[in-house]
């Protein structure tokens, strides 16, 4: 499918190119070429024989990939950021190819969910609670907010009400996995940051339903962990839960794997109920206070003087791990938004857009300083040493994560500066050139120490959800300036609007 948006006042018209049934994405370099002239899009649009309806796409070897129970989990999560592009397109030109073509697009992912989602709900599927919320219900919910299409809202309230059996823990702290038919769960330990991202979409559907089990549920969840949260942990707790007491376990502390959207998820719930609950606030300061306090460490700077800033972590027995996932990459963007959306008197904000900077600056060095352009799953840095280090093997891998460019994204809107819109595009092509699959998708890549990697038959669903979207929003050249104070974007980045607190 053919978007054409212009890139801002920096650069030229571009276009993107969008197959939503094959699933890809591709961006000119420069000036508009058209669909039939690049790499034959119009061949392929409409074929839905290798992955439609399945949960992803194996852009390699043209098959589909089960997951999550084929719930039909790209066409879902990625719904949000088709509907953005079709708003963008029919906005600057509502009877152009690129609104006609996006519109039937948004028809044919919608049939499949109003003729197919409910059957594949029943047939009762094992799944993770986390990973439905954050891409099933979240992407659900999201379209409704985005269309008012009722058929949306029905079957996010089918997906929480199945979902909510996870939640009958004698502590309430949900299991990390849920039959969708019986309810039976069989994990009784979560992670912190799976127990702690689903509050946003179930608070939402008690906003949408007037119905409040929902958000009970979810905040019940927050009340437990704060209740068991020690005063030495000075705000981060460890990575993971007992299900059954609802009492942390070990002693691992991270920004990254397992712990991420916790902090993420304390700020955004601040935010979502119109900052009415600064109990929310209250706690993201703190943890970020024992954050900057321990955990962000900076390398010895390099020939030129400069250097890198980094999120460290705690092992299980509290000692500091000089690592950092590319997944922590997003805190860059959470502090920067909670900077300008403290309460009047924050004396935080001065230090949190510095350190902000410095995160987006070292994730984007993440690209630009390997081999391949393309950054690395896990770095590894040393406090007394300049750089950083990359191990081989999974660590080395590239999944198209969307955290460095959604804080770039976050820091070129709240800042203006336009060197943040040029690295996001900087990435961008890095993946078009080691990641497109020209029968149709970007794949994963391996071992990215090298000039050019192995291609990785797979391709997550976050990649349309999350980054396609933030460099969707990052090259709009009519961006909705004031969208961060009207919409919180979930994990997923699914764009929820701000509600006042409990407004059902």
């Amino acid at each position: 499918l053919l978007l054409d948006l212009s890139v801002g006042y920096f650069r030229s018209w571009c276009c993107i190119y969008v197959s939503y049934c094959f699933f890809f994405f591709f961006q000119a370099e420069d000036g508009i070429r058209d669909a039939q002239e690049s790499r034959g899009l119009g061949d392929v649009y409409k074929r839905q024989d290798h992955a439609w309806g399945k949960d992803m796409l194996k852009p390699v070897s043209k098959q589909p990939m089960t997951w999550l129970g084929d719930l039909g989990l790209t066409i879902i999560d990625s719904m949000s950021t088709l509907v953005m592009m079709r708003q963008t397109a029919c906005k600057l030109g509502a009877n152009g190819k690129s609104c006609k073509l996006l519109k039937e697009a948004e028809q044919d992912g919608r049939k499949w969910i109003d003729e197919h989602f409910e059957n594949q709900v029943n047939r009762g599927p094992s799944i993770n609670v986390f990973e439905t919320t954050i891409r099933i219900l979240g992407g659900l919910l999201s379209a409704y907010a985005l269309t008012k299409d009722q058929l949306y809202l029905d079957k996010a309230k089918l997906t929480g009400d199945r979902l909510l059996p996870a939640f009958r823990t004698k502590s309430g702290v949900p299991f990390a996995d849920v039959q969708m038919k019986s309810g039976a769960s069989k994990n009784p330990t979560a992670c912190l940051a799976e127990a702690s991202t689903l509050q946003l979409e179930f608070k939402y559907l008690s906003v949408l339903t007037k119905d409040r089990k929902y958000w009970d549920a979810a905040d019940k969840v927050n009340k437990v962990l704060k209740s068991n949260l020690i005063p030495k942990w000075e705000g981060m707790p460890p990575l993971w839960v007992d299900t059954t007491t609802g009492k942390y376990k070990g002693g691992e502390v991270s920004l990254g794997a397992r712990g991420d959207s916790y902090y993420e998820y304390l700020l955004k719930q601040y935010l979502f109920t119109s900052k009415s609950e600064p109990h929310f606030w209250d706690q993201y300061v703190h943890a970020m206070a024992g954050v900057k306090k321990n955990l962000i460490k900076r390398t010895k700077p390099d020939s030129s003087g400069k250097q890198l800033t980094y999120i460290a972590e705690y092992t299980d027995d509290r000692q500091l791990k000089h690592k950092m996932d590319h997944l922590a990459c997003f805190a860059a963007g959470m502090l920067a938004l909670g900077a300008v959306e403290a309460p009047a008197g924050y004396q935080g904000k001065p230090e949190d857009l510095k350190i902000a900077a410095e995160l987006s600056e070292t994730c984007y060095q993440l690209y630009a300083q390997s081999a391949s352009g393309v950054a690395p799953e896990i770095a590894n840095f040393r406090e007394n040493q300049p750089g950083f280090t990359v191990n081989a093997g999974y660590e080395s891998s590239n999944f198209l994560r969307p955290e460095t460019v959604e804080s770039l994204h976050i820091m070129r809107e709240l800042t203006g500066e336009a060197h943040y819109a040029d690295k996001a595009w900087n990435i961008y092509k890095r993946w078009e050139k080691h990641s497109f699959v020209s029968t149709g998708g970007y794949a994963c890549l391996k071992n990215v120490r090298v000039a050019t990697p192995v291609k990785e038959d797979k391709m997550e669903s976050f990649f349309m959800s999350e980054s396609l979207k933030y460099l969707l929003m990052t090259f709009d050249s009519q961006p909705d300036r004031s969208f961060l104070k009207k919409w919180v974007l979930n994990t997923e980045a699914h764009p929820l609007p701000v509600v006042p607190k409990q407004s059902f």
